[in-house]
């Protein structure tokens, strides 16, 4: 790599961490780790509910750490706890009607960063920059 490309490099990867840290600005303001956040989001899909063990497949994480999340998440009113309907030792763990409106608030937060961020270029240009992260994020799944 030349110190040209390790520049570049080094630019993008500070870059990417800036607009990451920027979003997650978002997240702490309401005391909520992006794996928090993920889980949320998760139950929000499953409006039935969904054990703690398919809760850590969907999100990769272990059921060790999914557990101590939904502990937090718990104590926070964002979630509720149910026994299934068959097997009352199992857990159904689903979305409390807080846990919607955080979230909610958490996209409508999102997008207005989102909207200040792209409203400081001109139309031709979003499309422009759209185009080409299209064209870097195909060249990364092609390898």
């Amino acid at each position: 790599m030349s110190d040209t490309d390790s520049d570049f490099f080094q630019r993008w990867m500070t870059l990417w961490k800036n607009i990451d840290n920027a979003f997650n600005a978002v997240l702490r303001r309401v005391h909520l780790s992006y794996n928090e956040y993920l889980l949320l989001e998760s139950l929000q899909a499953a409006p039935q509910g969904m054990e703690p063990s398919a809760l850590a497949d969907a999100r990769e994480l272990s059921r060790q750490h999914v557990n101590l999340l939904l502990r937090q998440l718990e104590a926070a009113g964002l979630i509720t706890r149910t026994g299934a309907t068959v097997d009352k030792r199992r857990r159904i763990i689903a979305l409390s009607p807080a846990g919607a409106e955080m979230l909610s608030n958490i996209k409508t937060a999102w997008m207005d960063l989102d909207a200040a961020g792209w409203a400081s270029f001109a139309p031709y240009e979003r499309g422009r920059i759209i185009s080409l992260l299209e064209h870097y994020y195909a060249t990364l799944a092609s390898h």
